[in-house]
């Protein structure tokens, strides 16, 4: 899988980007169908507030078809960014988990309804 990290107003130190890249692959060991990822950090420094931390990923989901697959968008903001990285990989797990759960459901596991006989209502 192809992990990019940018940051935007802000540098990426090598323990935050350990950090991230850490979390997702944990994430990804048992999600097979991602291609890539794109993890975006950016700081919002207004006057009016304290700095907040915005982590976004962005994964690119195989499909079944060439060019047909989905992408996993989750966000989150706090003024710590390793809290901001945290509460990220667990929505994305949970994301990630959702998908899993509807590629594998399959439209014809419906139980059909067994057909009451003759037999049956004289027995």
């Amino acid at each position: 899988m192809n992990l990019n990290i940018v940051g935007h107003h802000i540098n990426i130190s090598p323990a935050v980007r350990q950090h991230i890249a850490s979390k997702l692959n944990h994430i990804f060991e048992h999600f097979k169908y991602a291609v890539s990822a794109t993890a975006r950090l950016t700081t919002d420094c207004t006057k009016s507030k304290a700095p907040h931390q915005k982590a976004e990923v962005i994964v690119h989901v195989a499909g079944k078809h060439a060019g047909k697959g989905k992408d996993i968008v989750v966000e989150t903001t706090d003024t710590n960014l390793y809290k901001a990285i945290n509460r990220l990989t667990h929505r994305l797990y949970r994301q990630v988990m959702r998908y899993k759960s509807q590629s594998h459901a399959s439209p014809h596991s419906v139980k059909k309804s067994k057909f009451i006989t003759d037999d049956d209502v004289l027995n």
